[in-house]
C-alpha cells in the first residue's frame, strides 16, 4: 500500500496563496487596533462603514452596500448597528422614497480625527520597514487587484 504525502502540497499551496495571505494580513490589522477603535466606541468590523461614511456622507444604503461589495442585509446590519450607538442615522430620501440616506451623527464627526489617527498608526505598524517606494508600489498592486474582480461582482452579487 502507497500512502501519498500531501503536507508538502498542501505548505506550498498555503505558502503561494495571496487569499491566505491577505485574510491573515486583514486579521492582524484588525487585532492591532482594536483595543483604540473599540475605545472610540466602533467595533472593527464596522469600520468600513464609517470609513466610506467619512469620504461621503448622506448616501443611499444601496449605494453603501455596493461600494463596499457588502449584501444588502449586511448593510443594513451594520447600519443598524452604528445607528443603535449613535453614529449614524437614516432618513427617507424625498426624491427617492424607497431610499434610505445615511448621515453621520455629530457624535460620529467628532470621532473622525482620532479614527483616522488609529487606522494611521496601524498602517504605520504594518508597512514598518517598508520605503516609500515600496508602500506606493504595494498599493498600486491593491488597486489593480480590486479591480481584477471588479467586473466579475455584478450590483445582484453583493
Amino acid at each position: 500500500m502507497v500512502v501519498a504525502d500531501f503536507s508538502g502540497r498542501k505548505q506550498e499551496r498555503r505558502a503561494r496563496s495571496f487569499g491566505y495571505r491577505l485574510s491573515t494580513l486583514l486579521r492582524m490589522f484588525r487585532s492591532s487596533i482594536q483595543e483604540e477603535v473599540e475605545a472610540l466606541g466602533v467595533k472593527t468590523c464596522l469600520i468600513p462603514f464609517l470609513s466610506e461614511l467619512f469620504y461621503e456622507d448622506g448616501v443611499p444604503q444601496e449605494e453603501l452596500a455596493e461600494r463596499l461589495f457588502l449584501d444588502k442585509g449586511s448593510t443594513a446590519r451594520g447600519i443598524a448597528r452604528l445607528e443603535a450607538d449613535g453614529l449614524v442615522y437614516r432618513i427617507r430620501n424625498r426624491d427617492n422614497r424607497r431610499q434610505k440616506l445615511v448621515y453621520l451623527t455629530d457624535k460620529a464627526v467628532l470621532l473622525e480625527a482620532p479614527f483616522f489617527a488609529v487606522l494611521e498608526k496601524g498602517t504605520q505598524r504594518m508597512t514598518r520597514g517598508l520605503s516609500c517606494a515600496e508602500r506606493e508600489t504595494t498599493l498600486l498592486l491593491f488597486d489593480h487587484m480590486i479591480a481584477n474582480f471588479r467586473p466579475e461582482i455584478s450590483k445582484d452579487d453583493v
